[in-house]
């Protein structure tokens, strides 16, 4: 729990990719000092590009011309293909507990907002700290689903938002967008699915391997995973209950699965299970 900014930047060695330990300087704080927590309605009247890292991300270029006003979230590996493309992006949203967010995406952290869950990897937020984004951190609570949860979040922060929807950052950035008061979310770069050759992340052309499901919606072949399908899922179920504040942008397999029904999706939900994995989803 990263709940004091002493406990991750007082001299933890965090890894480097060649192996070898280093050392964080010491961040001169007298005193334990929490990372502020995420606001309620700070945001308000506001509109949200939110950024996924999917194959269609590239549409973002275009919506950036349009909504040139909004926010610009960049989840994940999201963050840095926006930076190094010099589009606007003005916050930074992790929730992973592994050390992916500071070993291969965020290696060069620009100077944005970040947003984080709580339950993130401490070194992390050392890694941030090591960038002098100390001070452009803020905290929220990303479900983890142990005993007690809320209540050691209840002793350890200030009140900050609890989110749950969804498997991955994108998804569970939607709650916490309307907690902060935007009026209309944009989602871009959330496929839910592979692109050309199977690949997973935006300009990727490494195919993915593992369990990969494939079928058929309104005509179109997909190939996805298990946790990317659940999560379209849940955006699917999330637009239904947002209406138009929530924008699914591009041909996505969200946006595939949108006209269906609730029974499709908990089709959906049986499909890679046993018996499932090599029969072929169509609707």
């Amino acid at each position: 729990m990263a709940n004091s900014l002493c406990q991750v930047c007082h001299g933890m060695p965090i890894p480097r990719r060649d192996g070898g330990p280093t050392r964080l300087p010491v961040c001169g704080c007298d005193l334990p000092t929490q990372y502020p927590v995420v606001q309620a309605d700070s945001a308000k009247g506001k509109d949200l590009i939110l950024c996924g890292s999917g194959p269609s991300l590239p549409k973002v270029k275009n919506l950036l011309k349009v909504h040139p006003a909004a926010d610009v979230w960049g989840c994940n590996d999201a963050l840095m293909w926006l930076t190094r493309r010099r589009l606007k992006v003005t916050h930074g949203v992790g929730i992973d507990q592994s050390t992916d967010l500071y070993t291969t995406c965020w290696t060069e952290p620009p100077a944005v907002t970040y947003l984080l869950a709580s339950s993130a990897s401490h070194q992390l937020f050392a890694h941030l700290i090591r960038w002098r984004h100390r001070d452009r951190i803020c905290i929220f609570h990303s479900f983890v689903g142990f005993e007690g949860e809320e209540e050691l979040y209840k002793l350890l922060y200030a009140p900050a938002p609890l989110v749950g929807s969804g498997l991955n950052v994108v998804n569970r950035s939607i709650p916490l967008a309307i907690f902060m008061g935007y009026e209309t979310i944009y989602v871009v770069g959330a496929d839910c699915a592979l692109g050309k050759n199977d690949s997973f992340h935006v300009g990727e052309t490494t195919p993915e391997t593992g369990i990969i499901l494939r079928g058929k919606v309104n005509g179109k072949r997909w190939a996805t995973k298990p946790d990317m399908l659940a999560s379209a899922c849940d955006l699917v179920r999330q637009k239904w209950d947002m209406g138009e504040r929530l924008q699914l942008m591009g041909d996505t397999l969200p946006n595939a699965l949108v006209d269906k029904d609730e029974a499709f999706l908990i089709r959906c939900a049986s499909w890679g299970g046993p018996g499932e994995a090599s029969r072929p989803l169509t609707g």
